[in-house]
C-alpha cells in the first residue's frame, strides 16, 4: 500500500506548471526574433521525477535550476525541487504530530539552548502538523520540509507548504492551444493563476550553528518554526530507546514473502510505503519484512535516524551523551533505478 505525502506532491506538480507555463510563454515570444534556446528547467523539468529514482545522494543539477532571466512565480517555487530531491535523498521520512503533541512539545523550555546543541534526526525530513503555523499576512502551512543547506554551512533551510491546488486541470492541454494560436493573453491567464498558488510556499533559514535558538516569543513564522523543530529534534534525541518498536497499521501475512519495498515509478515519488506509531518516548525506527524460512523480521531499507545513547554499562537514569550519526540500513536491496519506499512517523 502506497500513502501519498499530498503537500509534497502538489508543490512539486506547481513546480512543474510554473516550468510549463514560462516555457510556453517563451516559445511564443521567440516567434519572429532572435531570442537565445531554452536552458535549464524549462526544457528538463519533466525528467526530474526520474532522476530522484537515480541520484542517489546527488547534488541538484543546473539542467533544474530555472534561468536567472526568467520572472520566477513567487520567490520560493523554484526552491521546491531542491528541497524535495534533499528529502527523497536522505531520508524520505515524514514525522506527523497531532495537536496533543504539539501542545506538549510546546511546554518543553529551551533556554540557553543552541542549534549546536540540537542532534538533527536526519539530514533532511518532513514534518505534518494538524495545527498549522500562521505567518503575519494569515497564510497557514501544516507541512515543513527541512533540509541542509551546504552552500551557507550547513544551515537548515526550511520550506513550508500550505494547500496547493493545480493550477488547471487540463493545464497542458490550454497552453497547447495557447501555443499554436500564439495566444499570449491565455498563457498570461495560467500565469496569474500559478501565482496566486504559489503564495503558498515559503522558506525561512534556521540561525548558524553557534547561534541560540530563536524563542524570543515574537510571534513571528520563523520563530515559531525555530521553536518547533528544535522542540521535535531534542525529544527524539533523548528519548527512551527501551521503548522502540511500531505497530504497522496494516497487519503482515507472515505466511507471505515479502520483496523490499521500493519506489519504482517516476509518478510516485512523493509517496511512502508505511505509516508507523511511534510510542512517546521511543526512537524512529520502521517496520519490518517476514524473511522466508525465518523467523522474526528484516527491516526495510531505510535511513536509521540520529540519535543519543547512554555509556554501556551507565544506569538506566544515566544521561544519554554518546551521538549515533544516521545512517543506511541495507542500502543494498534497493535496486538500481528505485528508491527505498519511506514512511510516515505519527509521534
Amino acid at each position: 500500500m502506497r500513502y501519498q505525502i499530498a503537500r509534497l506532491e502538489c508543490a512539486l506538480r506547481l513546480w512543474e506548471e510554473v516550468c510549463l507555463i514560462l516555457r510556453t510563454e517563451d516559445e511564443i515570444k521567440r516567434v519572429g526574433t532572435s531570442r537565445p534556446a531554452q536552458r535549464g528547467a524549462l526544457v528538463h523539468a519533466p525528467d526530474f521525477r526520474q532522476y530522484l529514482l537515480t541520484s542517489h545522494g546527488g547534488r541538484m543539477m543546473r539542467r533544474f535550476e530555472l534561468p536567472e532571466t526568467e520572472e520566477v512565480l513567487g520567490c520560493f517555487v523554484e526552491a521546491v525541487p531542491e528541497h524535495v530531491l534533499s528529502w527523497t535523498t536522505h531520508s524520505r521520512r515524514v514525522c506527523s504530530l497531532s495537536a496533543s503533541r504539539q501542545r506538549q512539545l510546546a511546554r518543553l523550555p529551551l533556554e540557553n539552548v543552541c542549534w549546536e546543541d540540537i542532534l538533527w534526526p536526519f539530514k533532511s525530513f518532513a514534518v505534518a502538523l494538524e495545527t498549522p503555523l500562521v505567518d503575519e499576512f494569515g497564510f497557514s502551512y501544516d507541512f515543513l520540509v527541512v533540509s541542509e543547506d551546504i552552500a551557507h554551512g550547513g544551515v537548515k533551510q526550511v520550506l513550508l507548504i500550505s494547500a496547493i491546488r493545480p493550477v488547471a486541470v487540463d493545464l497542458r492541454a490550454k497552453l497547447e492551444e495557447a501555443r499554436r494560436g500564439e495566444s499570449l493573453d491565455n498563457v498570461l491567464v495560467m500565469k496569474a493563476l500559478a501565482e496566486r498558488q504559489a503564495f503558498g510556499l515559503e522558506e525561512v533559514f534556521l540561525g548558524g550553528v553557534r547561534a541560540a535558538v530563536n524563542n524570543s516569543q515574537d510571534g513571528s513564522l520563523e520563530n515559531e518554526v525555530s521553536c518547533l523543530l528544535a522542540r521535535l529534534c531534542l525529544t527524539l534525541a533523548h528519548g527512551d530507546s527501551r521503548e522502540h518498536t511500531f505497530r504497522p497499521l496494516a497487519r503482515i501475512d507472515r505466511r507471505v514473502p515479502a520483496e523490499p519495498s521500493v519506489i519504482v515509478d517516476p509518478a510516485n515519488v512523493c509517496e511512502v510505503g508505511t505509516i508507523n506509531v511511534r510510542r512517546v518516548a521511543s526512537r524512529i525506527t520502521p517496520g519490518g519484512v517476514p524473511v522466508p524460512g525465518r523467523r522474526g523480521y528484516q527491516v526495510r531499507p531505510h535511513v536509521r535516524s540520529a540519535h543519543k545513547r547512554r555509556v554501556a554499562g551507565s544506569p538506566i537514569d544515566a544521561e544519554k551523551t554518546i551521538e549515533v550519526g544516521e545512517a543506511r540500513v541495507h542500502e543494498d536491496l534497493v535496486p538500481d533505478g528505485s528508491l527505498q519506499s519511506g514512511a510516515i512517523t505519527k509521534v
